[in-house]
C-alpha cells in the first residue's frame, strides 16, 4: 500500500467537536476524521484499516506509554516548546508540554519533516 504525496490540507476549528483547548490545523492529505474522544482526535484513510494520524491533549501528570525499543529518539522544538520525537519503523510520535498540557501527535508513513509540520500546526483554540 502506498499513499500519494498530495499537499496537506488545513482544517477549520469548527470541524472538531471535542473538549480540548488545542487542535492541529494541518493534517495528512487523504485522511478523514474517524474518531473523536475527549482528549484525542483520530484521522484515518477510509480505504485502509489502520489509523494514520492522531492528536492528543492530555492533562499535566498524565502517564503515557510510547514504544521506544530500537527507536530513534531526538529532542525537537514544537510550537516554541521543547519536545521529544520517537521514530520507529513507519511511525513517528512527537510529544511536548506547553506548561499546562501534554500534547502528543502520532503519524504513520510520513517523513520527519512532514510530522514536524503537522505538530507545529497545533494552535490554541480556547
Amino acid at each position: 500500500w502506498t499513499r500519494s504525496r498530495r499537499r496537506p490540507w488545513r482544517i477549520a476549528a469548527g470541524t472538531i467537536r471535542r473538549q480540548g483547548t488545542y487542535y492541529p490545523t494541518l493534517i495528512p492529505p487523504g485522511l478523514v476524521l474517524s474518531e473523536q474522544l475527549d482528549d484525542t482526535v483520530v484521522y484515518s484513510d477510509p480505504d485502509h484499516p489502520m489509523w494514520q494520524f492522531a492528536f492528543s491533549e492530555l492533562d499535566e501528570g498524565t502517564t503515557i506509554q510510547i514504544d521506544t525499543e530500537d527507536a530513534e529518539i531526538s529532542q525537537v522544538t514544537v510550537c516554541g516548546c521543547e519536545g521529544t520525537m520517537v521514530c520507529k519503523e513507519n511511525r513517528i510520535c512527537i510529544y511536548w508540554f506547553d506548561g499546562t498540557k501534554l500534547l502528543m501527535m502520532d503519524v504513520r508513513d510520513h517523513s520527519v519533516e512532514e510530522a514536524l509540520a503537522y505538530a507545529n500546526s497545533v494552535q490554541k483554540i480556547k
